[in-house]
C-alpha cells in the first residue's frame, strides 16, 4: 500500500491526463484506498474528496467517501455523501451504509421503505449462500431470523480455523523484551467487527503458553457469560485488580463508567473512542481531569488500534502516562468523592437557582451558572467554571450557552470580531481563549469555534497565537487556520502576528548580545512556558507562514509594521528590532463583499 500510494502521487504529478480521464477510476480513488489501509483515514478522506471533485461520477469514491466519514462520526457528512452514492449514483447494494448514518442522526426519512429494501437484499444473499457487508448489530430491526443468520454468517467468517494464522509467522519471535506486559480488557461484546476479531485474536495469542511474561485480564460489567471471560480470563477483582494493568481498554458499545472510575482510581490509564454517546462523553470529560484527554481519547477505530498499539509497544510513554495519573488520582475532584458530592450538590443547586430564576422572569443567559461535575484540579469552588467538554463530533449543541450567545449577537447584524488569545477585553471583539479569565467570553480551543457557524465572522485578529500549534503533528496548524477560514465570511479579514524566526535567529547570533539577551531571545522562540498551553511548536518565517495560508484559502496576503488594533506582542521590539511577523489577509473562494475593521 506504501508503493500503491507513492505511485500514484507520481501519476499525479507527472501524468495530468490521466486524473482528468473520467472513463476510468482516478488515481485518486486509488490513492485513498491506499491511505485508508494504511489507517490514515484524515488523508484518506481529503483525498476521496479530491476524487469525487476530479469526477462526480465516481459511485466507488463516493462509498468510500462516506465510509471515511462514518469511521470519523461525521454522520451529517457521511449520510451526504452517500445519499449521492446510494440515491444519485445507484449503488443501492450500499444502502445499508446510508441507513446507518442516519440512524445515528435520528433521521427516520424513509426508515421503512429503507428496511424493505434491507431486508430484501439480506434475504437474497442468504439465500444465494453470498457475503454480506450488513452487520446484523447495525439492524436490530430485520426479522429476528435474519439477524441470526447474519451473525453466523459473520463468526463463520471471521472465526479462526485451525489452519489459519492468527497474525504472525510461525518463525516470528513473538516474545516480548519487556519483563511482563499485563493487558486489562472491560469486557465487551461488541460483535464481529473487525476491530473485535483482531483484538480476539491477539489477545489469545498473547494470553497462550508461549508468553509466559504476559498476563491477560477481562473486567466484566456483568455475570453473564461470554467469549472473553471463557477464553481470556474469570478473574475479575475491581480496583484491586486493575492495579496489576498497564492500560484498560474503554471499548465502544459497552463501556462503564464505574468500571473507568475504578480503573483511574487504581491509577491505571484508560484509552476511550470518543463518540456520540452519553457514556462516550462522560468518559472523555473524565480524562480530561486528569489532562489526559489529548493522549487517551481518540475519534476512529482505526486510531484507537493505532494508540493501542503504540502505548504496547513504547512502555516509557505507557510509564510517563500511568505516573501522571497515579499522581494525580488522590488529589483530583473527580477522585475526592467528598468534593465530588460537594460539586454535585452545587450543580444540584445551580440547576435550581436557573428553573427559579426562569420561573421569576429573569433572563436564563443572565441567570445561568455553569456547573461541572468533574471539574479541574486547581478549581477550588465549583462557579464560576464554564468549561464546555467537546464530547460528540458534529454535535449541534443545541441550546448550548456559547452557541445562543452566538445567535444572538447574529440576530442583531453587528459584526463579530475574534480575538484569539487575547489578554485584555476591548469593546466590540470577543476574546476566545483555551485558558478561562474574567475577560475570556468564549473559552475554546483556537482549532474549534464550534460556536461560530460558517462564514459568520467578520473578522479574527490572532497574535502570538498561531505557533502554539503543531506544524506537523495532527496537522495542527492546517486545522487551525481551516477552521478560522470556514467561520470567516466571504472576504473576511485575518490579522495574524508570530514570532519572526528570521529576526530572532539573527538577534541570538548577534555579537553585542548578553547571556541574559539571548536567554530572552530563546523564550521568545519557545515562549515561557507558563502552562501547558504556552508552547511554541512551530518557528514561522514569511514564506512559510503565506504558504501555511495559501493553502487553507487565503489570498490578498500582505505583510505589514503594525496592525493598530491591539496593544500586544505584534507590536513588541527587542533592542530596537521588531521580532514579530505581523500578516493580514481575507479569505478567498467566498462571495458577496469585502469587510472592513477598524
Amino acid at each position: 500500500m506504501v508503493a500503491l500510494e507513492k505511485t500514484v502521487k507520481q501519476v499525479i504529478e507527472e501524468n495530468q491526463a490521466a486524473v482528468q480521464d473520467t472513463r476510468f477510476p482516478t488515481p485518486y480513488q486509488y490513492m485513498g484506498v491506499a491511505q485508508y489501509a494504511l489507517g490514515d483515514l484524515d488523508q484518506a478522506t481529503r483525498t476521496f474528496e479530491e476524487a469525487v471533485r476530479v469526477n462526480d461520477d465516481d459511485v466507488d469514491s463516493w462509498l468510500q467517501l462516506g465510509k471515511c466519514y462514518l469511521y470519523k462520526l461525521k454522520m451529517p457528512q457521511a449520510a451526504a455523501a452517500l445519499e449521492v452514492a446510494v440515491l444519485r449514483k445507484g449503488a443501492t447494494d450500499e444502502l445499508h451504509s446510508l441507513f446507518k448514518a442516519r440512524n445515528w442522526m435520528a433521521n427516520w426519512q424513509d426508515r421503512e421503505l429503507m428496511v424493505d429494501q434491507i431486508e430484501r437484499f439480506v434475504d437474497e444473499n442468504l439465500r444465494a449462500s453470498k457475503q454480506t457487508s450488513v452487520n446484523a448489530l447495525d439492524f436490530a430491526d430485520l426479522p429476528l431470523p435474519s439477524v441470526l443468520a447474519l451473525s453466523q454468517q459473520a463468526h463463520h467468517m471471521h472465526a479462526p480455523s485451525a489452519d489459519r494464522q492468527l497474525c504472525c509467522e510461525f518463525d516470528d519471535d513473538w516474545q516480548l523484551e519487556t519483563p511482563a506486559l499485563r493487558i486489562g480488557f472491560v469486557l465487551s461484546n461488541f460483535g464481529v467487527h473487525p476491530v473485535s476479531t483482531l483484538m480476539r485474536d491477539m489477545l489469545v495469542l498473547l494470553s497462550g503458553p508461549d508468553h509466559p511474561n504476559v498476563t491477560v485480564y477481562c473486567y466484566s460489567l456483568t455475570a453473564a457469560s461470554s467469549w472473553w471471560l471463557r477464553n481470556i480470563s474469570r478473574h475479575v477483582n475491581h480496583t484491586h485488580g486493575k492495579r496489576d494493568t498497564d492500560l484498560v481498554l474503554d471499548t465502544t458499545l459497552k463501556n462503564g463508567h464505574t468500571t473507568l472510575l475504578d480503573a483511574l482510581f487504581a491509577g491505571v490509564p484508560v484509552l476511550t473512542l470518543e463518540g456520540n454517546r452519553m457514556s462516550n462523553r462522560a468518559d472523555t470529560s473524565a480524562l480530561r481531569t486528569l489532562d489526559l484527554q489529548r493522549a487517551l481519547t481518540v475519534n476512529s477505530l482505526k486510531e484507537y488500534v493505532d494508540v493501542a498499539v503504540f502505548l504496547a509497544t513504547h512502555p516509557q510513554v505507557m510509564s510517563m502516562l500511568r505516573a501522571q495519573v497515579e499522581e494525580c488520582r488522590l488529589v483530583y475532584p473527580l477522585l475526592d468523592t467528598s468534593k465530588y458530592t460537594r460539586n454535585f450538590v452545587d450543580a444540584l443547586q445551580s440547576a435550581w437557582a436557573v428553573t427559579k430564576a426562569a420561573n421569576n422572569g429573569f433572563s436564563h443567559a443572565q441567570q445561568r451558572r455553569t456547573f461541572h461535575v468533574f471539574p479541574a484540579r486547581q478549581l477550588t469552588q465549583l462557579d464560576p467554571h464554564p468549561l464546555h467538554v467537546q464530547s460528540a463530533l458534529n454535535d449541534p449543541h443545541t441550546g448550548d450557552e456559547y452557541a445562543a450567545k452566538v445567535q444572538a449577537a447574529l440576530a442583531t447584524s453587528a459584526p463579530v470580531l475574534l480575538h484569539i488569545g487575547g489578554s485584555v477585553a476591548k469593546p466590540g471583539w470577543w476574546v476566545v481563549d483555551v485558558n478561562d479569565g474574567t475577560h475570556v467570553d468564549f473559552q475554546l480551543r483556537m482549532a474549534n469555534l464550534y460556536a461560530f457557524p460558517d462564514d459568520s465572522v467578520t473578522a479574527i485578529y490572532a497574535s502570538h497565537v498561531l505557533e502554539h500549534n503543531h506544524f506537523q503533528l495532527h496537522d495542527e496548524v492546517t486545522r487551525t487556520l481551516h477552521e478560522w477560514w470556514c467561520v470567516l465570511k466571504p472576504d473576511g479579514a485575518l490579522f495574524v502576528s508570530v514570532p519572526d524566526l528570521h529576526v530572532l535567529a539573527s538577534l541570538f547570533v548577534r555579537a553585542d548580545m548578553t547571556p541574559q539577551d539571548q536567554y530572552l531571545v530563546m523564550k521568545m522562540v519557545l515562549s515561557g512556558q507558563i502552562d501547558a498551553y504556552d508552547v511554541h511548536n512551530v518557528g514561522f518565517f514569511e514564506p512559510l507562514l503565506v504558504a501555511f495560508l495559501e493553502n487553507a484559502g487565503f489570498c490578498e496576503i500582505e505583510r505589514v509594521a503594525n496592525f493598530g488594533l491591539f496593544n500586544d506582542t505584534s507590536a513588541m521590539a527587542f533592542h530596537g528590532t521588531p521580532i514579530s511577523l505581523n500578516v493580514q489577509a481575507r479569505t478567498c473562494d467566498k462571495k458577496d463583499g469585502a469587510q472592513h475593521v477598524h
